[in-house]
């Protein structure tokens, strides 16, 4: 698999206090009104199943990524990434929402890069993209152990040696940019006063 390049690439936000939890209907038809050809849902859609015929009849390609509870049936999508996915041999399945975009996007980094070490670029991305992975699995509180802690672990390092512009701000106000190492508990817990 090349590299794509000159694709126009994308995100949505749903306000969840006005469209609910989810994958929507009304989103795909306004995603595919913009020109969208593909929509990758991060942290919902596993249980999306009328969602998911409308993003088909929309010819829309759908790549669900999800880690909640499985329902008795799956969306119609053109991938479903979970960690618990049946008929799959996992040795981890407590990833969150954050963290199987992750591996999602380590997978598709691989692929382009025709190997199980990724290109330089890719690997930057990837150090930015884990940090944010390390936040989402904080803040998702779930177990710190196995798979997780590791991707927290690195995750943290990676926050600490280069924030994201906004992460940055943020640090500094919190005092945490002048700490050696940050802790799950600096990002889950830290306030500015202490």
């Amino acid at each position: 698999m090349r590299p794509v390049t000159g694709r126009n690439v994308n995100y949505y936000v749903p306000n969840r206090l006005g469209e609910g939890y989810g994958l929507h209907a009304e989103a795909l038809e306004q995603l595919a009104r913009r020109g969208a050809s593909l929509v990758v849902s991060v942290d919902c859609g596993i249980a999306s199943w009328d969602a998911a015929q409308t993003a088909r009849r929309l010819g829309l390609e759908l790549i669900v990524t999800d880690h909640h509870a499985l329902a008795d049936r799956l969306p119609e999508a053109d991938a479903i990434v979970h960690p618990r996915l049946p008929g799959h041999a996992v040795s981890f399945g407590d990833y969150c929402g954050a963290g199987v975009a992750f591996k999602l996007a380590w997978a598709v980094c691989c692929r382009a890069s025709q190997s199980k070490k990724v290109s330089e670029s890719m690997r930057g991305f990837l150090l930015s993209a884990i940090g944010l992975a390390a936040l989402g699995t904080v803040a998702d509180v779930v177990p710190l152990q196995d798979d997780n802690r590791i991707l927290v672990r690195h995750g943290l390092s990676s926050l600490r040696e280069r924030p994201p512009l906004g992460l940055g701000a943020l640090m500094r106000v919190m005092g945490l940019d002048q700490k050696p190492a940050l802790s799950s508990e600096d990002v889950a817990f830290a306030s500015p006063h202490g």
